[in-house]
């Protein structure tokens, strides 16, 4: 879905630019995979649909690293999507609260299906 999204902001990107917009919208991303609280938080007067926790955390901190146009990933999800999506090491980063050091890939491509690990 993160790849689509980008695919989609480079056509709308361009659609703005040739609208006259001199400094279009643009998105970056930030992708963890494991475990979070969901549900509706707050009270009768304001509720809200949300994820909290310092996994959501740490997917905050990989979008703040990321630049416009571009999608950083945890090693966790790496795993999970190393067969179907071709990743960069992008380093690591000291996460507040995470006491180790987190390692980052960047999201390059779908790998098409001659490139797929077996």
């Amino acid at each position: 879905m993160a790849l689509a999204m980008r695919e989609k902001m480079k056509v709308l990107r361009k659609k703005w630019i040739d609208q006259g917009y001199e400094f279009p919208l643009d998105i970056r991303l930030g992708i963890n995979a494991s475990y979070a609280a969901v549900g509706n938080y707050g009270s009768e007067s304001r509720m809200n649909y949300t994820a909290i926790g310092g996994q959501v955390n740490l997917a905050s901190r990989l979008e703040n690293i990321s630049t416009a146009g571009e999608i950083t990933i945890s090693h966790s999800t790496s795993a999970l999507v190393k067969d179907t999506v071709e990743c960069e090491f992008a380093g690591t980063i000291n996460v507040k609260g995470i006491f180790h050091p987190v390692m980052t890939y960047k999201v390059l491509h779908l790998r098409d299906e001659k490139t797929k690990k077996t």
